[in-house]
């Protein structure tokens, strides 16, 4: 155990970064689950807590046995966790509203991953999912409901980094997220591929909640030319895609 300690004490005071995470959760993998894992981790979590929550991404692995057995002790050491092109449905949702295991989770990404209103709706109600700054939903079909039960979430005032993409949204979407006092965290915003015409565009750069906006992200939207202006002439917001509305033709 002694030269498994120091292996993981040497990891935990290198720099930050992607493959020094990579090996500690190699490291951490090795150990069996007893007592002493759970010293592992407590050592783990306290000598990581500067480390950018990004960088300490959940690995596959534990989540598959997470799934298959039902627990997972490493994972309270993880604060982003990343679920791509997978079905997870409602029952998926449901299973991951109510791991425990997840509860100083600051990142979550749920890509294609058939949410659609009620799999969103689960996540929220999550007791666990509790200190969430970033918050991915892309490609989940959630609609504009979704995005509502979203802008009514207790914690959403944490929320720094939102990802909607290719979700069915309209105006009606957007103009819940401008006029969500809640918000006056967030920071970027990604509402591509949607509906979204210039009603929502001009609410949401002409927010005057979403202070701390400073990047949004509405390509793929058909936003005619009122929109366009509006989206063009912010200077608070770095709008993707900018130089093309600014130069798009008058309609």
């Amino acid at each position: 155990m002694n030269t498994q300690l120091e292996k993981l004490r040497e990891l935990c005071h290198q720099a930050p970064s992607t493959e020094t995470w990579t090996y500690l959760c190699l490291q951490v993998h090795q150990w069996r689950h007893d007592q002493q894992l759970d010293m592992a981790l407590d050592y783990v979590d306290q000598h990581l807590a500067s480390w950018p929550d990004a960088l300490r991404t959940c690995p596959q692995t534990w989540w598959s046995n997470r799934v298959e057995r039902g627990s997972e002790a490493r994972i309270k050491i993880v604060r982003a966790l990343r679920l791509s092109h997978q079905a997870l449905g409602l029952a998926g949702a449901q299973r991951l509203a109510y791991t425990s295991e997840l509860a100083s989770l600051r990142v979550l990404e749920v890509d294609d991953a058939y949410l659609g209103l009620d799999g969103v709706q689960a996540l929220l109600e999550s007791p666990w999912l509790t200190q969430l700054h970033t918050l991915r939903l892309d490609q989940n079909w959630i609609g504009d409901e979704g995005v509502e039960a979203l802008a009514q979430w207790k914690y959403a005032h944490q929320l720094r980094h939102v990802g909607l993409a290719n979700n069915r949204l309209s105006d009606a979407a957007a103009l819940s997220l401008a006029s969500c006092s809640a918000l006056v965290s967030l920071q970027s915003l990604d509402l591509s591929d949607n509906t979204i015409e210039d009603a929502g565009a001009v609410a949401l750069v002409a927010s005057p909640v979403l202070n701390s906006l400073v990047a949004l992200d509405l390509k793929g939207n058909p936003v005619g030319r009122i929109g366009a202006g509006a989206l063009a002439m912010s200077h608070r917001v770095d709008v993707a895609g900018r130089a093309w509305w600014a130069a798009r033709p008058a309609e």
